[in-house]
């Protein structure tokens, strides 16, 4: 088992817990930041009628995702070029950002949190690098980037942690990690 598929698992469990997902439910998802799309693929796996856009400022990302997601015959997750970000093509119930807002700048965070003023997902589904949340800066320093998701009208609905069950894996466990699920 890998840390990739295993990161997955965690992840679906907490929305479909959360937010009530079953296999047969429809769900859009906006996958901002999704890498090489293992997010997505275990998504389409899980829920038949899911439709996941995956999008990344990193061209190379994007490549890679497009690749990964053919290979592994992902039948509900497609590519969203990063100019089309604004365009999903319908209402989106989620977006989620899993560990690239901590890679990025606040000027960056806020420029797609501006794009989801516009699309207006129902639910934000937040996993950032650290409780705080934390973004990057180019002089690296690492302002917090939870309280502009408020400033963009999100209310936190459940913060949790990753291994909520198990305190000494949330100190020692493989990337402990917290989860930020917000409403509008």
């Amino acid at each position: 088992m890998s840390r990739d598929l295993l990161d997955s698992v965690l992840e679906i469990a907490f929305l479909s817990e959360m937010l009530g997902w079953r296999p047969e439910s429809s769900i859009r998802v906006l996958d901002i930041g999704a890498g090489y799309g293992r997010f997505a693929h275990r998504l389409s796996a899980a829920f038949p009628k899911i439709e996941v856009r995956c999008t990344d400022a990193i061209p190379t990302s994007t490549f890679l995702a497009e690749f990964y997601l053919k290979f592994r015959k992902a039948m509900g997750a497609a590519i969203l070029p990063l100019d089309e970000a604004a365009t999903f093509g319908g209402p989106v119930d989620i977006a989620c950002n899993i560990h690239s807002w901590s890679e990025c700048t606040l000027q960056s965070i806020r420029w797609w949190l501006d794009r989801l003023d516009h699309i207006q997902p129902r639910y934000l589904f937040v996993v950032p690098h650290t409780e705080a949340g934390l973004a990057r800066e180019a002089d690296n320093t690492t302002p917090p980037f939870l309280p502009e998701i408020a400033n963009h009208g999100w209310k936190l609905k459940v913060k949790r942690a990753k291994y909520y069950k198990s305190p000494f894996l949330m100190e020692k466990g493989v990337f402990p990690a917290w989860y930020f699920l917000y409403e509008r």
